[in-house]
């Protein structure tokens, strides 16, 4: 398993502090739902530097830990925060969710503390602290007779533990897969059906329709992506919690390799959320090109046209660029750089804005 593990802690580690390094750096993508990928990005990364790494010492050492003041402290704090990074990205995920359907179907009814993004983020992390605390009283130190130090839940006596451990897990699963599945089907069903059934105002033409029933699918696709890869994943890890909890003596009979592949797919989340969205999402695609020319190209001289911003004035449209240094260098002296106001729009390049626009609102401004 240690080589199937390298992998997968390769891929989330790269992936998302991509997705995080976009998210800081680039101004298009700075929207509400791109800071919540974003946590999510954290969020994995926790996960990414503490399950993974104590899933493939349990296979060598199992429970056993090491004694002091230290040891007690670690035993509680890695646990706390393997669980708490589980919590953070199935919530973040949910809101996103959320966010979602606010901004597609009910656009102008958009929850105001969504869109506070810190206000957001403090709760998902405050709500999945609140919900993985037990974690910290459960765990406890054990010295055996042997001298050795183990790492366990314990409540005491062994039939108290199992009782408690059930009622904990069967709250975890609900809490942490079949309430955010659900959530998450049923508000991206809402979205899969506003989409498919809006209607492009006016007398729309054939290439009009064409475009907009492209993004319908795309859209669509994406969504069920996210859902189906989120049951998938996350399915195994509660299976087998369930047979330990309720079915220990078929749990036991269990080829060793089992329980173990059934924890990398739940750790593989981690590592396959990120590139879904720079896969599926243009904005992050476009960010992640921009960062693989920079890495293994250098800073050459695009050969492309930059992508561009628009944004509404009382008079006309003005169309900037999102950096000086994406003009080629022989055009920069005949564009202007103007500052954006709070509202854009991502049109794509200069050159079809200005073929697509320029008719119809002859104010534009592309070129001095």
């Amino acid at each position: 398993m240690i080589p199937a593990y390298s992998v997968i802690f390769v891929l989330a580690l790269t992936g998302n502090t991509v997705i995080i390094y976009i998210v800081k750096t680039k101004p298009y993508m700075k929207s509400t739902t791109n800071y919540l990928i974003a946590n999510m990005s954290v969020a994995d990364l926790m996960m990414t530097f503490f399950a993974m790494p104590y899933s493939i010492a349990y296979l060598y050492v199992q429970s056993r830990w090491f004694g002091g003041f230290i040891g007690h402290v670690l035993c509680k704090l890695v646990q706390f925060f393997v669980g708490l990074s589980i919590a953070a990205s199935v919530i973040t995920l949910m809101v996103i969710s959320l966010d979602r359907f606010f901004a597609i179907v009910y656009p102008f009814r958009r929850a105001s503390v969504i869109r506070r993004i810190s206000v957001t983020n403090t709760a998902i992390w405050l709500s999945s602290a609140i919900l993985l605390s037990p974690y910290l009283y459960m765990y406890q130190l054990h010295k055996l007779s042997n001298g050795s130090y183990h790492c366990i839940v314990s409540f005491g006596r062994l039939v108290d533990t199992i009782a408690i451990m059930r009622i904990y897990n069967t709250v975890t699963v609900v809490l942490l897969y079949l309430l955010p599945l659900t959530v998450i089907a049923i508000f991206y069903i809402v979205i899969c059906r506003k989409l498919w059934l809006r209607k492009i105002p006016g007398n729309p033409s054939q290439l009009n329709r064409r475009t907009a029933d492209r993004y319908k699918r795309r859209t669509v696709k994406m969504l069920i992506i996210v859902v189906i890869v989120f049951a998938a994943c996350w399915f195994p890890a509660h299976l087998m919690h369930y047979y330990v909890y309720y079915r220990y003596e078929e749990f036991a009979r269990f080829p060793p390799y089992v329980p173990l592949v059934a924890f990398w797919i739940t750790h593989a989340h981690s590592a396959i959320n990120p590139f879904l969205y720079i896969l599926l999402n243009r904005n992050f695609m476009h960010a992640f090109k921009d960062i693989f020319i920079k890495v293994f190209r250098g800073r050459q001289e695009r050969t492309r046209e930059p992508r561009c911003r628009t944004s509404w004035t009382n008079l006309s449209i003005i169309a900037s660029c999102d950096n000086i240094g994406d003009v080629p260098s022989g055009r920069r002296n005949s564009w202007k750089f103007l500052p954006f106001p709070r509202e854009t729009i991502d049109v794509g390049n200069c050159r079809d804005l200005n073929r697509v626009y320029l008719a119809s609102f002859p104010e534009i401004i592309v070129q001095s």
